[in-house]
């Protein structure tokens, strides 16, 4: 099965609809949109945040989204604490290629890059 709105027509693995307005692609849970228990589930739902180091200053923030995608995004930082300087990615954040976020972020291979 292949999806248009994702980038280069990858094959996406079909998921797995879970009882709970949930469902699983890989080893990731989102909300199942079209099932009558999606408000609830997208009430609990909480995004998977992993950060990169590119240097002291330069953190790369990936991060899943409610639809089931994911998208990478860098960003400057002071260099003091990078688990607080990574929340920034969503004010100063500038998204990467695709090709570079699946370089650096290898735990979403099973999932589609969000164009």
């Amino acid at each position: 099965m292949t999806h248009e709105a994702f980038s280069h027509a990858e094959t996406i693995t079909p998921p797995r609809h879970n009882d709970d307005g949930t469902h699983t692609l890989g080893r990731f849970t989102f909300p199942n949109l079209e099932s009558p228990n999606c408000h609830e589930a997208a009430q609990r739902w909480r995004p998977v945040v992993v950060r990169r180091a590119l240097h002291s200053k330069v953190l790369v923030v990936a991060t899943t989204r409610i639809e089931g995608a994911w998208a990478a995004y860098c960003l400057p930082v002071a260099g003091r604490n990078h688990d607080d300087e990574a929340t920034a990615w969503r004010t100063d954040g500038s998204k990467v290629s695709e090709r570079v976020a699946r370089a650096l972020f290898f735990e979403f291979e099973n999932l589609p890059y969000a164009i």
